[in-house]
């Protein structure tokens, strides 16, 4: 069972990395792009520890969204080989409704447990742990929806999530393998550099620098992501073909 699940994993990560290659050149520059821009915008309205979120985060906070959004997208179209992987339509607006769903419970979730760590009155190094621990623990949580996405950008309509999400059933603990092998290192390193930025007395320009370097670290990281969920959805869908063709025979 052990060797299978490693079989699963490994398999699983070449699948991760080939879609990385099949992306091109300007689907990596696209992520590098958008995730930069989204950086300066997060950056610069980002509210100190025990602040509230005034209007300017809010406008900042749909902003990002909107752009990371669109790239994640376009970007998990062209790795699943949909055709005109840019062309907006329905399967768009499902894609986003259930992206943004997705990421207001997350929000939601990691609010809570910032309040009850009181993560706003701890060092520096102790808010990153904490952060670091909730994208852990909520990456693998979220890992059983992680087809939907791509599944949803790529055409499928809502009646048929359920659908996508028992054909991963048995490969759950390989690809949450991989999300902490592949995905999970660059949030961390994004985690600590944005606290850097919002946290520390910087002047604009060392925050326009870390923008720069945290948008290359968000790009693979928003690559990485994407892969892992194509290749999840990619891999179900085999798996129910070859189940079907079976039991034909």
């Amino acid at each position: 069972m052990i060797g299978a699940a490693a079989a699963l994993t490994s398999e699983i990560r070449r699948g991760v990395f080939a879609r990385l290659r099949g992306a091109g050149p300007e689907y990596w520059a696209l992520a590098a792009f958008v995730t930069t821009v989204a950086n300066l915008i997060d950056f610069a309205a980002v509210p100190s520890p025990g602040e509230g979120a005034g209007g300017g985060f809010v406008v900042a906070a749909l902003a990002r969204i909107l752009l990371v959004l669109g790239a994640g997208y376009a970007i998990m179209r062209r790795m699943a080989e949909v055709p005109r992987p840019l062309a907006p339509g329905l399967a768009f607006l499902r894609f986003a409704a259930f992206s943004i769903i997705s990421l207001a419970l997350i929000g939601t979730l990691t609010q809570l447990i910032g309040r009850a760590t009181g993560i706003a009155d701890q060092p520096l190094s102790t808010q990153w742990l904490i952060m670091f621990a909730a994208a852990a623990v909520l990456g693998v949580a979220v890992i059983a929806v992680s087809p939907v996405g791509p599944a949803l950008a790529a055409g499928a309509p809502f009646r048929g999530i359920l659908g996508v999400v028992r054909r991963t059933r048995g490969m759950r603990l390989p690809l949450a393998a991989v999300f902490l092998q592949c995905v999970l290192p660059f949030a961390a390193v994004h985690i600590a550099l944005t606290l850097i930025a919002s946290r520390l007395p910087l002047s604009g320009r060392a925050v326009a620098a870390l923008a720069l370097i945290d948008g290359v670290v968000s790009a693979v990281q928003l690559l990485f992501t994407a892969a892992l969920f194509v290749t999840a959805w990619r891999m179900g869908e085999g798996r129910q073909a070859l189940r079907k063709a079976g039991s034909r025979r």
